[in-house]
């Protein structure tokens, strides 16, 4: 009865102390006597503290994620696909094609971790943008104005120019997600396969995965030294994953790099834009409540 009774107050101490204590100020804890009253303290705390976020970041998530929806259906308006530019761009520079390159030095170990890297986009942003609203509420709003606003002009860019990515412009490179992707879907018997997460196959330029990691660890940087040496290691994944797993070029890396370093640049420009979409977006909500 002791030990459970510690436990509960442990976990209870530190929920409250990470989630709800900094977003509340109550400065003591409080003890409950049983499990059952201690579901009913956190979940009356808990409670407000959700709708707050979903006032709050509601509207940036759900714009994000109606991009990706529309993604899912929409085909490029040009219908002249680029098969070669990136690559002969990368041979003219490096002499070879790195995306080639790297299928010689393939090891399982490798395989996985970049795998997992590349496969965690975009649902690591949701986790960010939480870290940074916890630690900075300016910041989260800056961080969320630059994702919005790379997405959309990497989704217009897709549209009007679109790119095969390496392991469909370049024989003898693997598509690794998709192999290891499709392989579990098999394996377990799900209905699920690389391309319900990855629909927009001819988006290479710019890369949306590199650019949307550099905006993250941007950010990142400001709330915190470590919180910025962590995303800048994860962001150098990313880069190296994208061209290992056979999906990007080393020019649309560059490329996305490029439009995220400008994106974060313009995103206090655009703050009056986005609070006009924002209060459109919670005027369509409520009419559903």
């Amino acid at each position: 009865m002791e030990f459970e009774a510690f436990n509960l107050y442990s976990l209870n101490y530190l929920f409250q102390r990470s989630i709800v204590l900094p977003r509340y100020s109550i400065r003591t804890p409080r003890i409950p006597p049983n499990l059952g009253d201690a579901f009913k303290v956190n979940f009356s705390l808990f409670v407000p503290l959700l709708s707050s976020l979903a006032r709050r970041l509601g509207p940036s998530i759900g714009l994000y994620l109606a991009l990706e929806m529309v993604g899912k259906f929409v085909t490029p308006l040009n219908s002249s696909i680029d098969w070669t530019m990136p690559a002969n761009l990368e041979y003219a520079i490096f002499g070879k094609i790195l995306a080639l390159e790297t299928q010689r030095f393939r090891l399982y170990s490798l395989d996985c971790l970049f795998n997992a890297i590349y496969l965690v986009h975009p649902f690591y942003l949701i986790v960010v943008l939480l870290i940074l609203y916890k630690k900075n509420r300016v910041v989260s709003q800056h961080f969320s104005r630059a994702t919005l606003l790379t997405s959309y002009i990497g989704f217009v860019v897709f549209l009007f120019y679109p790119v095969a990515p390496p392991w469909l412009a370049v024989q003898g490179v693997e598509n690794t997600p998709r192999t290891v992707m499709n392989h579990f879907s098999s394996l377990w018997n799900l209905p699920i396969t690389y391309d319900n997460f990855n629909p927009a196959v001819f988006a290479a330029i710019p890369s949306l995965h590199c650019a949307l990691a550099w905006t993250a660890t941007l950010c990142m940087r400001k709330v915190g030294k470590a919180y910025g040496l962590t995303m800048f290691l994860f962001t150098l994944g990313v880069w190296i994953g994208t061209v290992y797993t056979g999906n990007h070029f080393i020019i649309d890396i560059i490329l996305g790099i490029a439009l995220a370093t400008v994106t974060y640049r313009l995103a206090d420009a655009s703050s009056g834009f986005y609070q006009a979409v924002k209060r459109w977006g919670r005027s369509v909500t409520s009419r559903f409540r």
